[in-house]
C-alpha cells in the first residue's frame, strides 16, 4: 500500500512539473 502511495505522489509531482513547463511555453 505504501509503495503505491509513493508512486502516485511521484507521478503527481512529475505531472505538475510538466504542466508548469508547458504553461511557461
Amino acid at each position: 500500500m505504501i509503495g503505491v502511495v509513493l508512486v502516485l505522489a511521484s507521478l503527481l509531482s512529475v505531472g505538475g512539473q510538466l504542466c508548469q513547463k508547458q504553461a511557461t511555453r
